[in-house]
């Protein structure tokens, strides 16, 4: 996330996907702006967030199997 900014309820929303790092790679290559540069694992899975034109987040996120 960007220095000093929290997220907002109500100004995104989740993908599942099931294959994150193939979705990422795709979408980075078609010019879609990403708000970070890497991919955060947790103890539930993992995640990448876009940003919409309007600057809304789009979270893709896949669940630990």
């Amino acid at each position: 996330m960007e220095p000093n900014r929290s997220p907002v309820v109500g100004t995104g929303f989740e993908l599942q996907v099931t294959n994150l790092e193939e979705e990422v790679a795709q979408l980075r290559a078609a010019g879609v702006k990403f708000r970070r540069d890497d991919i955060v694992t947790g103890p539930g899975g993992s995640q990448a967030w876009i940003v919409d034109p309007s600057g809304n987040l789009v979270e893709l996120f896949q669940p630990k199997k």
